[in-house]
């Protein structure tokens, strides 16, 4: 049977024509080091060429892994990746292009050469004090709801299989969600921004020192106990502990990247 043209798309044929032309092969590069990236990457590629757009639906998961030759788990997590962006959105078992995914992209890709040139300690600075009045806010304000997505997320974090980009994903969502509860948009979109352009000097961070994964944890631990109680003290303290302790790891880091 023959494929949908979106579903022709999103095949094993085009994913691998794509590849052949999107990295420069004289320089030893066959593409980003994941399939899970490349995916996350060709998607982005369709939307940005608009061969996918606002209300298009993908197929199901498992009909992606198929066509497209990969795990299930590959395409959920490429998947939650561009939710994450608000380039796709779901409802039920229908995951569609969000709208205006087109113009999202673009801002997502000019904080992205920003974040390339900027300097990472000023978003730790921003984060610092920024994030202790969210996780006092939170306290004050999470419903059950929110408490509950917030146990989920570092949940997701300790799984024992999980790996480090898995890590820095549910970490991510767990400051968006505390972030989130404080019911304030405008928080929300400055704390999104910032976090996306983080996520990965936070990842490469993770991939060369992974203490930081169970120290992240402990405190995460600690923060969503404060946010359960009600105690804003607590979580405000607790996050200004964690964001100064995440501040001095990667200033060490970025320290021994220079003695390379």
């Amino acid at each position: 049977m023959a494929l949908s043209p979106i579903a022709n798309e999103l095949s094993r044929e085009s994913l691998a024509s794509w590849r052949k032309t999107a990295f420069v092969d004289t320089l030893g590069v066959t593409g980003p080091g994941s399939i899970t990236e490349q995916i996350i990457e060709y998607l982005k590629d369709l939307i940005r060429g608009q061969r996918l757009t606002d209300g298009d639906e993908l197929p199901s998961e498992d009909q992606l892994a198929v066509q497209m030759a990969v795990g299930r788990g590959t395409i959920r997590e490429s998947l939650q990746v561009l939710m994450h962006l608000d380039l796709l959105e779901r409802s039920g078992r229908r995951t569609t292009i969000a709208p205006f995914a087109f113009e999202k992209l673009q801002k997502w890709e000019a904080f992205d050469r920003l974040a390339r040139h900027g300097n990472v300690i000023e978003m730790i600075e921003l984060k610092k004090v920024i994030e202790p009045e969210a996780a006092a806010l939170a306290a004050e304000r999470a419903s059950d709801a929110d408490k509950a997505e917030l146990a989920e997320a570092l949940r997701l974090m300790k799984d024992p299989e999980g790996d480090a980009y898995n890590v820095v994903t549910q970490d991510t969502s767990f400051h968006l969600l505390i972030t989130r509860a404080t019911g304030n948009l405008l928080l929300l979109e400055l704390m999104n921004n910032t976090q996306v352009l983080l996520k990965q000097s936070l990842l490469e961070v993770a991939e060369q020192r992974p203490l930081i994964i169970p120290q992240s944890i402990a405190f995460h631990d600690i923060i969503l106990a404060a946010i359960e109680a009600g105690d804003g003290a607590l979580a405000k303290r607790s996050m200004l502990e964690h964001m100064e302790d995440v501040e001095s790891i990667i200033k060490r880091f970025m320290e021994s990247k220079k003695t390379l």
